[in-house]
């Protein structure tokens, strides 16, 4: 299984969430989060575009912000489905390849409080697809060997359809819950072989220790390939009990004529664990890598892993 993207938009402007992947759309910006951070409110036409997939699982907090559209998912701008919250009539409808499925809430939804939902989505053209949606932990419907795709059996984006979006994840298919994404940003320099910029900073953790980057102001930068830099981060906060998954979210370019590719890695004891290697573009861009296991035991994360956990850079070429 696959991590697609994980944000909890604690870090993002409007600038930041186009080079993270989202299409904006009109109106959209960031908002308060359900707890204290930032949330990202969809402009009407936005949506988050990733490589097509036939099986996904998405969840967030969310509400929808006007009219009663919350969420869709499509291929290109067809739409395999769409979910329509009603809360002055206590339910939602949840439009599924052409059908329509009329689900009661139970419970009392509120414009601009948040609920938690995932949903399981199997595509399907013909009658071997799988719908699930739970809210707020409650299984709210289950839609087995059923129709849920039109025209191709595949999803690359999703559409906010004017909601308000906090925790989200998508996956290639495991429900990961109902989760809290902390951002983490490097405090310390363990090893450095970059250069930083500007020179007056002591380290260069420094130049990158931002949740809102701050592109030019200040940042590390190489020409030699295989150089590498390595921090260390803050910590979880003290209530964290369990850790889902751990990402790396790097924001870089290049300023070469011609082509310059590097990759992100985790540190655990002596041994780098590396990210994919990207090329990259002459604008900023996010770059994203997710372990949903600790790759150097192979089980799950700890909050001491994460706390002990070392990150770093690598020019490739």
């Amino acid at each position: 299984m696959t991590i697609i993207y994980m944000d909890g938009f604690d870090y993002a402007d409007a600038t930041d969430l186009a080079r993270m992947g989202w299409t904006r759309g009109g109106g959209d910006g960031i908002v308060s989060g359900r707890y204290g951070g930032s949330a990202y409110k969809t402009g009407w036409g936005g949506y988050f575009s990733f490589s097509s997939q036939s099986t996904l699982a998405i969840g967030f907090a969310g509400y929808h912000e006007t009219g009663n559209h919350m969420i869709s998912l499509r291929s290109g701008t067809t739409q395999h489905f769409g979910i329509q919250i009603y809360p002055g009539a206590g339910h939602l409808i949840v439009n599924l390849a052409g059908s329509t499925h009329v689900v009661n809430l139970g419970f009392s939804y509120y414009v601009g409080l948040f609920s938690h939902f995932q949903i399981y989505w199997v595509g399907s053209t013909s009658s071997t697809g799988v719908f699930r949606l739970w809210i707020n932990s409650r299984l709210a419907l289950d839609l087995n060997n059923v129709q849920t795709a039109v025209s191709v059996n595949t999803a690359d984006r999703i559409y906010g359809d004017v909601g308000v979006y906090d925790d989200l994840w998508i996956t290639t298919g495991e429900l990961l819950g109902d989760i809290k994404v902390h951002h983490l940003v490097p405090n310390s320099t363990v090893s450095a072989s970059w250069s930083r910029y500007p020179s007056s900073l002591t380290a260069n953790h420094e130049a990158v220790d931002e949740l809102n980057p701050n592109d030019d102001t200040d940042y590390v930068y190489t020409s030699t390939a295989g150089a590498t830099d390595v921090y260390e981060f803050t910590d979880l906060p003290a209530t964290a009990s369990a850790v889902r998954a751990v990402g790396i979210h790097t924001m870089a370019r290049k300023d070469d004529a011609g082509s310059r590719s590097m990759r992100s890695f985790l540190r655990i004891g002596a041994t780098n664990y590396p990210g994919a290697t990207v090329n990259l573009p002459d604008s900023y861009a996010w770059i994203k890598d997710y372990w949903l296991q600790n790759p150097a035991t192979g089980t799950d994360w700890t909050v001491a892993d994460v706390n002990n956990l070392r990150a770093g850079v690598e020019l490739i070429s």
